[in-house]
């Protein structure tokens, strides 16, 4: 069914060749693709965490017993295992559980990328070819985080609000707190190219050379860490270096930043200025951490956050050529074709409409 993954990608590319053209029909465009995606996350009946996420479903609560006392050894945050009950309690399953969580993940994102995209239909193409794999399609829990603090971050310049906005996303995956900090501290930090490109390669020796595995032990050993953190520390089936020198998303990463350097708090907005900030400090974090992979990849879920609608302004502010939108179309198969076929994360993907 891997087949199935190019019918939107196709469908995405054609749109994000007219848009460039012409911005008129955007919105419409933008309808289209909520739909589309909804569907295509929100209607499937078997792949990778499906099951998992099944069993949590079936151990909610219905709402008129639903407390904290009930839900202590279910795994998920509350806010997730609350909606989850609100939907139980309706008579619905588990299936449209998941299609209403794609349906609030896909429709924040989509409206976000209208707001802070410099081509929205582009950065969603993007976002289709990886971002959505992982999170829509995977880490439900971490897709619903991560939209609740892309689309404040597309509403409001308010600081506070954000920060509230990013607390209560917490009530559906806790790792979302890590931007919090990152956001106080770089709201009006200037982001300098040469600064960074040093850090960034200390930070990528340090990765390689085994730097941070016995300093992450120790702190964790005398409880300094949180205990979720130290939890991933112990967690051996992901307790292995994350590759950085091979890792396409750390040169990618690098390459968005090297063609947005120059970019300013004027050219870029304050939303998309300090999320370029929180971008460039979650590669750094991302290699430091890189000893233990699953806290690593958590760093870059969450921390990330932006990328999609970082890389139209990267490859396409004042840039209207068709090879600008080629280059993007490129990037964004590769990272499909390197999802499908090198990873297999969804070689079990089925849709209900097509379930035999």
């Amino acid at each position: 069914m891997l087949w199935l993954f190019f019918v939107p990608f196709i469908y995405l590319c054609v749109l994000a060749c007219l848009v460039n053209l012409d911005k008129k029909y955007t919105n419409f465009y933008l309808a289209l693709i909520f739909l589309l995606l909804s569907f295509f996350a929100g209607l499937r009946s078997v792949d990778a965490d499906y099951a998992v996420y099944a069993d949590i479903f079936n151990e909610i609560p219905y709402i008129n017993t639903f407390s904290l006392s009930t839900t202590t050894d279910i795994h998920g945050e509350i806010g997730f295992l609350f909606f989850g009950s609100i939907v139980k309690s309706l008579g619905l399953g588990f299936e449209s559980f998941v299609f209403l969580c794609a349906l609030v993940s896909v429709s924040l994102v989509v409206l976000s990328a209208k707001k802070l995209s410099y081509n929205p239909v582009l950065s969603l193409l993007f976002y289709f070819s990886h971002v959505f794999l992982l999170r829509e399609m995977i880490q439900i829990r971490a897709a619903l985080a991560v939209a609740i603090v892309l689309f404040s971050f597309s509403i409001s310049i308010s600081v506070w609000k954000r920060v509230v906005f990013i607390l209560f996303s917490t009530l559906f995956h806790s790792g979302a707190i890590i931007i919090i900090p990152f956001y106080l501290l770089l709201r009006k930090t200037v982001f300098k190219w040469d600064v960074f490109l040093l850090i960034f390669g200390v930070s990528l020796l340090a990765s390689n050379v085994g730097v941070a595995k016995p300093l992450i032990h120790l702190l964790t050993n005398v409880g300094l860490l949180p205990q979720a953190v130290a939890n991933y520390v112990e967690w051996d089936l992901y307790n292995y270096h994350l590759s950085t020198f091979t890792n396409p998303v750390v040169w990618k990463a690098v390459i968005v930043l090297y063609f947005l350097r120059n970019f300013d708090r004027t050219q870029l907005g304050d939303s998309l200025y300090v999320i370029r900030n929180i971008y460039a400090s979650g590669l750094i974090f991302m290699l430091l951490f890189s000893d233990f992979a699953i806290i690593a990849g958590r760093i870059s879920t969450f921390l990330f956050f932006g990328e999609i609608m970082l890389i139209s302004w990267a490859f396409l502010y004042k840039n209207r050529k068709f090879s600008a939108v080629l280059l993007v179309v490129l990037l964004s198969l590769m990272q499909l074709t390197l999802n499908l076929y090198v990873n297999e994360s969804h070689q079990g993907y089925q849709l209900i409409l097509l379930k035999g």
